[in-house]
């Protein structure tokens, strides 16, 4: 039931990034498509920069209430914002007011989902037995790509016809609808039995931001920076990629997305096969060579993409896929290990949404814009990749104490 929260609640999340080349000329017009493009994707970096707030709001709840009651109103807040953004008249309807109102709601979306992403995950691996939460991590990473490729379907089938440029607001619509029933699957959950047992023993909290960078201000440090290559890697898959082939390609939208929808499809089933593989392994070891994978493979990804023929479009996106499975696969596990219980949806949420909004968040358009200079787009991720293999050697070499690392 976690899963399927998680699932309905970045289907609405993901909208927006898929639909910036159809909504930007609708909100930010100009002469120049480049321009606009890059104005809407600035809006989708705001739901980046506003994630590390609500990780902070919705953690600190998580760590002082309870884990069900965080998920429970982040998913709300979400449905109120997607709603939103899907009745908001264009640029050309109210002018400026428009795309302000869009980075409100943007923003509204990038709390919301701050405080959901790593709190989803934490709560179901909090209900898995030691051995068995790098499969729990994954099948929840799992879900949450599932929406992402739900929006991606839906997206491709109210893109088909080019010549109705308001049908993507459905999407919104449907995504706010089912953002209500999320609120109902959560209200019917069972508390996660690790923060019952601190409840039992008086254990909570009081302030559990201030406790976070008190006890562990260095895990807050290495979650942010293993964070680099795990936005980089994710949002270049579900978010650039259809931007760079658009791009480049003489290929309908609707066509691009629903390729990248197969990819993703696919991404989702080699996840748990990642899960499965980090509960035999120390995760470590996957983390360091799915990284260096990204450093040395991300050029060649997108120049095979740039061939331009649809096998070598699903091959280049399938390449990516196969190492950021990798890397998704573990890191929740290594990161759910760096904290304790009575801080760890605080210092978990808190670091990983901080890094996914400098590192992920900034992805598309400093790809966008590297692209549109004549430089690969790869290279920022690989810059995160080099940033991700350094925390991971430090890691390696200087391992957390007083704290449980299975597999370390």
């Amino acid at each position: 039931m976690s899963m399927a929260g998680n699932f309905l609640e970045f289907y609405d999340f993901a909208l927006y990034g898929i639909l910036v080349p159809i909504m930007s000329p609708l909100f930010f017009p100009s002469k120049e498509a480049w321009f606009s493009e890059i104005m809407g994707l600035v809006v989708f970096t705001m739901g980046f920069i506003a994630r590390p707030l609500g990780a902070a709001m919705f953690g600190m709840i998580g760590d002082r209430y309870g884990r069900k009651q965080s998920l429970r109103w982040s998913v709300v807040l979400m449905a109120v914002a997607t709603m939103g953004i899907g009745i908001l008249p264009t640029y050309e309807m109210i002018g400026i007011a428009a795309p302000a109102l869009l980075i409100v709601l943007r923003i509204l979306q990038g709390i919301s989902a701050g405080g959901e992403s790593n709190g989803s995950v934490i709560f179901v691996m909090e209900h898995f037995p030691p051995n068995q939460r790098g499969l729990g991590s994954s099948l929840m990473s799992s879900a949450t790509i599932s929406g992402v490729i739900l929006a991606t379907f839906v997206s491709s089938l109210l893109t088909a016809d080019e010549g109705h440029h308001q049908h993507w607001r459905w999407a919104f619509i449907a995504g706010s609808a089912i953002g209500i029933v999320s609120y109902y699957i959560r209200k019917h959950l069972n508390e996660s039995p690790q923060f019952l047992q601190i409840v039992r023993a008086n254990n909570i909290s009081k302030n559990p931001l201030k406790e976070t960078f008190r006890k562990a201000p260095m895990a807050v440090l290495q979650t942010f920076c293993l964070s680099a290559v795990a936005g980089a890697l994710q949002l270049s898959l579900a978010g650039y990629f259809s931007i760079y082939l658009k791009d480049h390609l003489n290929m309908p939208f609707s066509q691009i997305i629903f390729l990248n929808a197969i990819c993703l499809l696919i991404y989702a089933f080699i996840l748990p096969i990642t899960g499965l593989l980090v509960d035999r392994v120390n995760p470590l070891k996957l983390l360091l060579g799915s990284s260096l994978a990204a450093v040395v493979c991300l050029i060649p990804i997108y120049q095979l993409a740039a061939v331009g023929t649809v096998a070598a479009i699903i091959a280049a996106q399938l390449w990516l896929a196969v190492i950021t499975a990798l890397y998704v696969g573990p890191k929740s596990v290594v990161m759910y290990n760096l904290f304790e219980t009575k801080i760890r949806f605080t210092g978990v949420s808190f670091g990983y949404a901080s890094g996914v909004s400098v590192f992920g968040g900034l992805t598309p358009i400093i790809n966008k814009s590297l692209d549109h200079v004549g430089f690969s787009p790869a290279l920022f991720a690989v810059a995160c990749g080099v940033i991700t293999s350094v925390t991971i050697l430090f890691l390696w070499r200087n391992p957390p104490k007083n704290i449980p690392h299975e597999g370390f």
